[in-house]
């Protein structure tokens, strides 16, 4: 009985030693009765994504509707850059338009593909995909005229992020 009694000591109160209270913050770290410190890895190489503009565009051309054709080309400057690239350069924004709203064009800064209905666009190159807007300049009734452009794009990737504390 005795020695149960001892063992059942010495579990509670070692238990009491070794631990301590207060709860951890993100790093799994804290302080209270000792100073600041970890009860895991402070090297914890877990990823977090995170999603970063990796491209981007911003374009002003003008489209020429011949003849009301059914087919309206376009071409325009570009500004912008592509993939890891820090420079930003001055480039080309060329494409063809449908009647119906459909149009596909190519840009040089962000080195990336436009595939559009109306007003917004997918864009996609060899890394990173996103989205942008193409508007006609001289208002909505003008978007299968004749008129000036404004068109832009981001593209995205998701980056893995390590922490490191």
């Amino acid at each position: 009985m005795m020695r149960r009694f001892a063992i059942f000591a010495l579990t509670i109160f070692s238990s009491g030693v070794l631990s301590h209270p207060g709860g951890t913050d993100v790093h799994g770290c804290h302080s209270g009765s000792e100073a600041y410190h970890c009860h895991s890895d402070p090297y914890d190489y877990s990823d977090s994504p995170s999603v970063d503009i990796r491209a981007w565009d911003v374009n002003l051309g003008y489209q020429l509707n011949l003849n009301q054709a059914e087919w309206i080309p376009f071409a325009g400057v570009s500004v912008g850059e592509s993939n890891d690239y820090e420079d930003t350069s001055l480039g080309l924004n060329i494409g063809i338009k449908h009647q119906k709203g459909w149009y596909m064009g190519y840009v040089s800064t962000s080195e990336s593909i436009q595939l559009g209905y109306h007003f917004i666009h997918i864009s996609t190159n060899s890394h990173y995909f996103g989205l942008g807007i193409r508007l006609p300049l001289g208002g909505i009734g003008t978007a299968n005229e004749s008129s000036p452009y404004f068109s832009s794009s981001l593209l995205f990737s998701e980056e893995r992020h390590f922490s490191h504390y």
